[in-house]
């Protein structure tokens, strides 16, 4: 089976209507057609907004809203999982109803433990060049962490370095 990953696109409060959509239509018409985009990579698309008015909202297969209590932020979080293809899909059809207005996106790729020193290379050389080279910041939890078998490396940048 395909790996998964998490996208997660930072959009304005204002544009959260926009990519919901009159009873969830956008955001339903976003899962299926990054599915359907990636058909090479058959899997589940599942994309939820994090609202702003102390709210989480999430169109998954049936899942219902919860209230969180959190403070108002200045970009709100749209969270996408799939597989890679299935999520670059997704966050292309999400620019358009955003109006490009996006600012960081973060995507985390689980990468085994064993394979992060190939990724940091000697003294730091590989993460640096790989950081400089596209834009991006690279982090790798440390050694000493406790977590599972796979851990997550992440790298963001803006929407405009693509």
């Amino acid at each position: 089976p395909q790996q998964q990953v998490v996208l997660t696109c930072y959009i304005p409060p204002h544009r959260i209507g926009a990519v919901i959509g009159r009873k969830g239509s956008s955001i339903l018409n976003i899962q299926r057609e990054a599915a359907r985009r990636s058909i090479n990579h058959p899997g589940i698309v599942r994309v939820s907004v994090v609202g702003t008015n102390s709210t989480t909202t999430a169109i998954n297969a049936g899942d219902e809203k919860t209230d969180d209590d959190a403070s108002p932020a200045l970009w709100t979080p749209v969270i996408i999982r799939a597989d890679p293809v299935a999520c670059f899909a997704a966050a292309s059809l999400l620019l358009p109803l955003v109006e490009n207005e996006m600012d960081d996106v973060v995507l985390e790729i689980p990468i085994h433990r064993t394979r992060h020193a190939s990724i940091i290379g000697k003294r730091g050389l590989t993460i640096a060049c790989l950081s400089a080279d596209h834009g991006v910041r690279i982090m790798v939890p440390h050694k000493n962490a406790e977590e599972q078998a796979m851990s997550n490396n992440t790298s963001t940048g803006t929407a405009d370095d693509k």
